[in-house]
């Protein structure tokens, strides 16, 4: 029985290997397709996207930035095709340095890199990489305080269907926590009234 076993994890591995494999080779074809695009729609590109490719941004830019790391390091092909598709966005996303030390076996890890599962490898990745922190800008601010102000105005309504059946506790801090918003919509109240007087 341990013999099977062992014969049965080993053709499993050289079917992750040869998928693996074979998605690098689907990546590298669709970042050249997406480069293409990218090139001809300009501007136009995220429409493009959404409305022909039905492709959500962020993967097709990580398309591109696996394509990108596969450019720059060509020796290292092999290397990346032996990692799954989530592994190699993730040290795509790296500057090409850090990367390149990861895939040279340079960075160490608790366990060989195809053994760690996605969630242990971002970790690690985080530990030893830690992205540098994010620079606010008045646009951030906005888009950010905008998406959170439409997600919580959508789930008002939704909770409203269910706000009889909820506990008297749950009501109550619920509407505290309206009641806190209230209150900070008094100071934006100010700030445009202040802003358009001057």
């Amino acid at each position: 029985m341990k013999d099977q076993l062992a014969e049965l994890a080993e053709r499993l591995d050289m079917c992750r290997k040869r998928w693996n494999e074979r998605t690098l080779e689907y990546v590298l074809e669709s970042a050249q397709i997406l480069g293409q695009a990218k090139a001809i729609a300009k501007r136009d590109f995220g429409v493009w996207l959404r409305t022909h490719a039905r492709m959500d941004s962020s993967t097709a830019e990580n398309h591109l930035r696996v394509a990108r790391l596969v450019q720059r390091f060509p020796e290292l092909i092999p290397k990346i095709a032996s990692l799954n598709v989530s592994k190699a966005y993730v040290l795509a996303a790296l500057d090409y340095d850090s990367a390149k030390r990861v895939l040279s076996g340079e960075v160490r890890f608790t366990r060989p890199l195809n053994d760690l599962n996605d969630v242990q490898f971002k970790t690690e990745i985080r530990e030893k990489f830690p992205p540098p922190p994010k620079r606010r800008t008045r646009v951030h601010a906005y888009r950010s305080v905008m998406s959170t102000l439409h997600r919580a105005e959508t789930e008002l309504h939704r909770a409203g269907r269910f706000a009889r059946r909820m506990t008297p506790a749950q009501r109550r801090k619920v509407f505290d926590k309206i009641a806190a918003i209230s209150r900070l919509s008094t100071m934006w109240a100010d700030v445009v009234y202040r802003a358009t007087k001057s």
